[in-house]
């Protein structure tokens, strides 16, 4: 729900109290994508102006995304926001946005940061990336299953955070080990 909130902030950041909203979703019924949603959607529920014309989802499929960014984008564009809330549908949302010539017009706010989602920010393509870390999942994963094994205890729930990259912060120190993750 956090990041999904801070998707919200991140709209009327890039694009002001009043503009068109289309949410590019990916698995519906999925847990992390309904909790996305409902963070974005109470966010900016708090400002009437703004318009979420459209609601889809792609089921990770980028192909699928591209086609839908597409119909949206036949309908509108002035004034646009997309939120995506996976590296599959933003990569397939801001490929429409490029091919069809509305790069840093159109907005994108979205989830994930795939090589080429980092470079469609420092592009101007997308204007907000909500990133997680996957290393501290990954480890604390492992970590907490050693513990169930070995019969300790371990919190039920863990919160590794995430985090809003923009093109202005995403090269400073903090951001950078998450964004760019190098292990050896």
């Amino acid at each position: 729900i956090d990041a999904g909130k801070k998707a919200g902030k991140a709209v009327v950041d890039v694009a002001g109290k009043n503009c068109k909203v289309a949410i590019i979703n990916f698995v519906k019924g999925s847990r992390n994508a309904e909790q996305r949603e409902e963070g974005l959607l109470d966010t900016l529920s708090a400002y009437p102006e703004i318009q979420v014309v459209a609601k889809e989802y792609c089921s990770s499929n980028k192909d699928l995304a591209f086609a839908l960014a597409n119909e949206i984008l036949a309908e509108y564009s002035d004034n646009m926001v997309f939120v995506t809330f996976n590296d599959v549908a933003s990569e397939g949302v801001a490929d429409a946005v490029v091919q069809r010539k509305l790069a840093g017009l159109v907005k994108i706010i979205a989830f994930d940061n795939t090589p080429k989602e980092i470079d469609y920010l420092e592009k101007g393509v997308i204007q907000a990336l909500i990133i997680q870390n996957p290393f501290s999942m990954g480890y604390l994963s492992v970590k907490y299953a050693v513990e169930a094994l070995n019969g300790n205890t371990f919190p039920e729930y863990y919160n590794t955070g995430s985090y809003l990259i923009t093109s202005e912060n995403m090269y400073m120190p903090e951001y950078q080990k998450i964004l760019f993750p190098i292990v050896k």
